[in-house]
Parts: C-alpha cells; structure tokens; sequence
C-alpha cells in the first residue's frame, strides 16, 4: 500500500515525514528562510521533527548542526533524511529533550539557533488524536519558559536565535523573552493575504541591546498563486516554484 504522506522532494534534499507527527508545513520553511545565518559555524535545529530546518540550515552554510528531538518515531524519519542528504557528515542528531541536551558537557555555543516549537496549551486539545501528535503540537513537554532558557544558556554571545508562533502566543510571550536577557532583533508578522490579519509572527532574537525592527510578509496575491517576495524567498529549496 502506497503512503498517505510521500516524501517532500525540495531541491537539494528530500524530506520522509512518514513517522513525524507534524509533516513539512509552510511555518518552518518560511523560518528557515527568513532567519538565515550563512556564516554561522555551530547551529542546532530544537524540535527537529523530521528534520527539515537542519537542512535548510545545512543547505545555507557550512555550519556543524546538531538536531535535538524528543520523540523517538520522528527520529527515525530525522535520522534518514540526514544520512541520505549530502550533508550527513554535518548533521548530528539528538533524541532527547532539549533540557537533556542542555546538560552535555562537550555542548559548542551555537550562533544560530531555530525552532519551530509546540504552542498549544494542554487544554487545547483539539485535532490531537495520538501521543506523538500531542508532543509536537502542544507545551507540555517544552515549555515556552523551558525553551527560552534552553536558548539563552546555548546562544553564543555573537549569535542569533529564531523561532515561529501564532501571533497571539508570540504577544502572550514577549516578557519572558526579556525575562531571559534576550532581545528582539526583528519581528516579522506573517500574513496568508495582505488583508487579512497576521496568523503567524517571526521572531528573531539576540543577546546584546536593539531597538526591534518590524515588518511583515504575504504567502498569497488575492488570485490565490503566490506573492514575488514567496517566491524569491523560496526559489532555492522549492522544485515546483522553479520556472525556469
């Protein structure tokens, strides 16, 4: 029987989402490609799933990426992609919880820093129908608190941070962002239609002092294809926006 979920083919990797409980979604491509670090040396992936914004982070710089992951069944769909990507030699994976992983004694300080992390509370339930899918979905294994201190101890002083959230969550979190010393370098409010309210916000973040710069991004034109700027973000990893 053929799978419900074919592999994603982008331009220079290929994503098997089989086991992963979130499959490749547009939030994470748009983080991958709106918070970019090409001279980065150390850069880790939290919550990698199945490991596509490792990659896009591989495919970007030549970095050292380490992929931390708590759930066993996308690991397995993590661990293939790596090792069948041209950059398995660069990609370490970690199945642990990012609190875990804090713990490592031989741990770099990494200069860039994703995630795409779980924001659903627990009482928000709906449309979680297994385990897996409420670990990836929801904060009760990474909690926002838990996730922001993992970043501030892993960021290096120099480095850059960045995570993606629905609008409401990322107003909800901004004191403790400034709880745990960091600041906002850039916020992106990203918009399905230009008329349409925001439904996600960008986050980038940093150690040092800066006075946050705003601005926003539209997926769609109001015929439903999409914007130049998706499509010139997106051209290096997307094979069905090439056209040439």
């Amino acid at each position: 029987m053929a799978s419900k979920y074919q592999a994603f083919k982008f331009k220079q990797f290929t994503v098997s989402h089989e086991n992963s409980a979130m499959k490749v979604g547009t939030d994470s491509v748009l983080l991958g490609c709106l918070a970019v670090n090409k001279q980065a040396q150390h850069a880790l992936d939290i919550g990698t799933g199945s490991g596509l914004l490792a990659l896009m982070m591989a495919q970007q710089s030549e970095a050292q990426i380490k992929a931390v992951e708590i759930n066993q069944e996308a690991c397995i769909d993590a661990s293939f992609n790596f090792k069948h990507s041209s950059w398995a030699n660069r990609i370490k994976l970690f199945n642990q919880p990012i609190q875990t992983f804090c713990e490592n004694k031989y741990l770099n300080y990494f200069d860039w820093i994703l995630s795409n992390p779980p924001y659903f509370e627990e009482q928000e339930n709906f449309e979680i129908q297994t385990d897996s899918r409420k670990t990836a979905r929801q904060n009760t294994s990474l909690s926002f608190k838990d996730l922001l201190a993992a970043i501030a101890y892993l960021l290096h002083s120099n480095g850059m941070a960045a995570m993606v959230l629905p609008c409401n969550v990322a107003v909800a979190i901004k004191p403790q962002i400034a709880e745990h010393h960091l600041f906002i370098k850039q916020e992106i409010a990203i918009h399905s239609f230009s008329h349409h309210a925001p439904k996600r916000t960008i986050f980038i973040l940093q150690k040092n002092k800066i006075e946050p710069v705003y601005s926003q991004f539209v997926i769609y034109q109001e015929n439903k294809t999409y914007t130049e700027a998706y499509y010139q973000l997106t051209k290096e990893f997307y094979l069905w926006l090439d056209r040439t």
